[in-house]
């Protein structure tokens, strides 16, 4: 099974995959994202600690070694370049072929965000995809170029959660998820509920 997470910055993703990393036996994580993350290290020859800083926690920070670009800026401009060159679904086939080369049965994809990359998804996978689409006050995608999938036309099954509340009450509507879909979580997140 794959479970896109589907919403703005700050809305919450990584700490949904975080949970469900934890709650989900044989789960992973993965990123659409990961070739421009790949290539932007490449790119400016950024040592791995310096790199994911700048991906995470500097990403909104224009910055002197980029020219004064965002991290975020400089892998938009990376995707906008492979989309034009390579087709708009490019990082979807990138992302089937890292998943069916990976031996876990769950697959969290915690930064989808283009309908084209989720075709691709939905033609290797079919209905073995999920989404949970998240909001938060606040959150838009503003300063990002994703935006929400329409999973109806895609025939995705979708949770909407607007995340609000404390992490408490934010894992407790991601189970949700776990109680609908029927996944197997560990004993312990059982005892959550």
């Amino acid at each position: 099974m794959i479970i896109l997470m589907n919403g703005p910055p700050g809305s919450g993703k990584d700490m949904a995959a975080t949970y469900f990393k934890k709650d989900l036996p044989n789960a992973y994580e993965v990123k659409a994202s990961q070739p421009l993350k790949k290539a932007f290290r490449a790119l400016f020859q950024f040592g791995d600690i310096q790199a994911r800083t700048m991906l995470n926690e500097q990403k909104d920070q224009e910055l002197v070694a980029l020219s004064n670009m965002t991290p975020r800026q400089v892998q938009i401009e990376l995707s906008s370049f492979m989309k034009h060159h390579f087709g708009a679904e490019i990082l979807g086939h990138i992302l089937a072929r890292t998943i069916n080369q990976l031996p876990y049965n769950y697959f969290i994809v915690s930064d989808i965000g283009f309908q084209e990359e989720t075709e691709a998804l939905v033609k290797v996978f079919g209905n073995r995809i999920k989404c949970i689409q998240l909001s938060r006050p606040h959150c838009n995608f503003d300063n990002d170029s994703r935006g929400y999938i329409d999973c109806e036309t895609l025939g995705i099954d979708l949770i909407k959660i607007h995340n609000e509340h404390d992490l408490e009450m934010y894992r407790r509507q991601l189970q949700r998820a776990w109680i609908k879909w029927n996944l197997p979580v560990r004993e312990s997140a059982q005892k959550l509920g």
